[in-house]
């Protein structure tokens, strides 16, 4: 987004584009758009990180993936090459 910004705002010296004052607030407007995204998606990031955490610690996760048919069999095969080695 700042090389786009850069493309919008430059005026290579002529004089035909001394008007390009009036491209600075959308391009402003553009950039802290896209940078309020970027911090949005990693408030959220850091939000499901914490309830991952807090989700590792209780029982119900642990019984979830025991139950689960595919991570069940997966332990099962991994738990069972291991004591035949």
């Amino acid at each position: 987004p700042l090389k786009e910004a850069t493309k919008r705002l430059k005026g290579r010296g002529n004089s035909s584009h001394f008007s390009v004052i009036y491209k600075v607030y959308p391009t402003f407007k553009y950039l802290l758009s896209h940078f309020e995204q970027l911090i949005n998606v990693t408030i959220a990031y850091l939000k499901l990180l914490k309830y991952y955490k807090l989700l590792k610690k209780t029982p119900i996760y642990y019984a979830s993936i025991v139950l689960h048919p595919y991570y069940k069999y997966y332990f099962v095969n991994a738990w069972t090459r291991e004591y035949k080695v």
